[in-house]
């Protein structure tokens, strides 16, 4: 996948022949497991909402994803609620809101568990639904049952 080749350890050059060969993307489509705040792509590739804010390098190589994206791209990540925020916290739409910002791109993310609506029951919901969304520099929000904003 040349997306995530991009963003382990290649250089800038490896970004250009990405966008010459293929062109700009405009829309990223992410399976991942998540959680609030969090994004486990592979057992050595992850995401927190810490990381995001906190360390340079995972910062660096989301930045350089601009370079391959489109200006108007939206990335959309079909991962377990990953944009729930807790009771006391933001974390999921913070998550979500800072990718957005790191990538330039619009996120779309799921506040519940994601999935075949089938799987849903008193206590859970399940649906493919994207509720939150984050623009550049805006401020993550939606509908979804897990707030945001």
């Amino acid at each position: 996948n040349p997306c995530l080749a991009i963003l382990g350890h290649c250089g800038y050059h490896r970004e250009l022949l990405v966008q010459n060969q293929y062109g700009r993307i405009g829309r990223l489509t992410i399976f991942a497991h998540g959680v609030s705040g969090y994004l486990k792509m592979s057992d050595s590739f992850r995401l927190t909402t810490d990381t995001l804010k906190n360390d340079t390098t995972v910062r660096d190589q989301l930045t350089r994803l601009r370079n391959i994206l489109s200006p108007d791209a939206h990335i959309l990540l079909f991962s377990c609620n990953v944009a729930k925020n807790g009771f006391f916290d933001n974390k999921g739409t913070d998550f979500v809101q800072e990718l957005s910002n790191l990538t330039g791109a619009t996120i779309h993310a799921n506040d519940e568990y994601t999935g075949d609506e089938d799987n849903s029951s008193w206590f859970k919901t399940v649906d493919w639904s994207l509720d939150i969304v984050a623009t550049p520099g805006g401020e993550a929000g939606g509908g979804g049952s897990g707030g945001a904003g």
